[in-house]
């Protein structure tokens, strides 16, 4: 599969380096979190406003980015298919963008030239490593296509508190489950002190717990088929859960209902989001800085279905 596709019949950009900087060191940082440090994308100078519109004959979008070293982290574009992109600067010597499959594993890495036009393939995880200055780029696409939602879309389901706090103090000195995730780049498995989950340990199982009963219900009645994990998760007080995505081979997006009150909230890049009962986008980089007390929740995990699937075409559908 080609991730990059080099597209020499677009012509070179005449580009005024002095403007371009203008724009990125002046300019007003358009993304969602402008202070986050390794991403910005602005708004172009007047003389090459409508590019994408002039090469591509549709009414595309045309903005300058830049990303700051030493790394952009691994995601997926959440409101374009595709990018048309043209470096300026690429941000070093080693400079590569890397492409993931969904288990986070590197299936290809390429250092892409300057000054040629390519078209990216942003709904592949995807991140770009070794950046020693900003990299500077063109990137033309679409106006936004997907209808994406937040990383945190609150539910109101009406849960039996009751039997899911038997079911966890029945449960909770059990053996765990194997459980993986990427964390700081590398694999995490089952070794954090200060976090325990457990609950269903595979997909398809024969487990006909209350907790599985409680979650089976809450998908019956958004009318969700896809299979399913269920677990609590304990996490003590002034234990750090730092950055990490959840192992997309066991969970592309859950549903958590807080069981503990004044909990802790879930952080996100965009900022800190807390809840009772939602919808969290666990492919998106997350973390949870626990300080006072215990975390306790219960946690659906979906083997396929996708977080914007999840909202849009079930939970919002419902409420």
């Amino acid at each position: 599969m080609a991730y990059i596709e080099y597209l020499d019949r677009l012509p070179k950009v005449d580009l005024d380096i002095d403007k371009v900087l203008d724009v990125i060191y002046r300019g007003k940082n358009l993304h969602h979190v402008p202070d986050n440090g390794y991403y910005g994308i602005f708004e172009p100078y007047d003389e090459i406003k409508t590019l994408g519109k002039d090469m591509f004959e549709k009414p595309y979008n045309t903005r300058l980015h830049v990303m700051w070293p030493p790394r952009l982290p691994v995601h997926k574009d959440t409101n374009r298919f595709v990018a048309y992109n043209y470096i300026i600067d690429p941000g070093g010597d080693e400079v590569y963008t890397c492409f993931y499959d969904d288990d986070q594993k590197l299936v290809e890495r390429v250092n892409i030239e300057p000054y040629r036009w390519h078209k990216l393939d942003v709904k592949t995880f995807h991140n770009v490593e070794g950046m020693t200055r900003p990299r500077i780029a063109l990137t033309v696409y679409p106006p936004e296509e997907t209808n994406f939602p937040p990383p945190v879309v609150d539910i109101d389901f009406d849960w039996n508190m009751e039997l899911l706090w038997k079911e966890y103090n029945r449960m909770k000195n059990g053996p765990q489950p194997d459980y993986e995730f990427s964390k700081n780049g590398k694999t995490t498995k089952n070794t954090l002190q200060g976090l325990k989950v457990f609950g269903s340990q595979e997909y398809g199982d024969d487990n006909d717990s209350v907790l599985m009963q409680e979650a089976k219900r809450f998908c019956n009645y958004y009318g969700i088929t896809d299979d399913i994990l269920v677990q609590f998760m304990w996490i003590d007080k002034d234990f750090d859960l730092s950055w990490h995505i959840d192992d997309a081979s066991r969970c592309r997006s859950s549903v958590n209902t807080i069981m503990t009150d004044d909990a802790a909230p879930v952080t996100f890049r965009e900022g800190d989001f807390y809840y009772k009962c939602a919808a969290l986008d666990v492919m998106q980089e997350h973390a949870v800085f626990n300080k006072d007390q215990e975390r306790i929740l219960m946690r659906i995990s979906f083997k396929t279905l996708t977080h914007d699937r999840l909202v849009n075409d079930y939970v919002n559908t419902r409420d």
